[in-house]
């Protein structure tokens, strides 16, 4: 109880330390803030790239095409 005491002591009759308090609260709320949307916008872009191109790749073996003559080489 005591702490608090001193700590509302202490903001209360300096503005600046209140002000910087405020500041520091304010720029860590921004963070979490960004964080947040900036991981739903990345799972919502890595769900739609996954529904338009699969996993798997899976191709006919008659279309894929080498080198007719690689003995040659």
């Amino acid at each position: 109880m005591y702490k608090l005491f001193l700590c509302l002591r202490y903001l209360r009759k300096r503005r600046i330390a209140f002000f910087a308090v405020a500041a520091v609260c304010l720029c860590v709320a921004m963070v979490l803030i960004v964080f947040s949307v900036m991981d739903g916008f990345l799972r919502m872009v890595r769900d739609r790239s996954r529904g338009m191109l699969g996993d798997l790749v899976i191709e006919n073996q008659s279309s894929l095409q080498g080198f007719y003559f690689y003995q040659e080489f």
